[in-house]
């Protein structure tokens, strides 16, 4: 998994307005290994 990897996934949470995303990477020996939580720090709820 790579860097850019995880920008991608943070770009696409800024954009659609999303608290958080999970980037996984199947090529790993145990799954919970490659299991990674990203935060959008930016993320507002929609208050009407």
């Amino acid at each position: 998994m790579l860097p850019r990897h995880k920008m991608q996934l943070s770009t696409y949470l800024r954009l659609k307005n999303k608290p958080v995303g999970l980037l996984i990477n199947f090529n790993v020996e145990h799954l919970r290994d490659g299991i990674h939580r990203i935060i959008n720090p930016k993320w507002r709820p929609n208050v009407l």
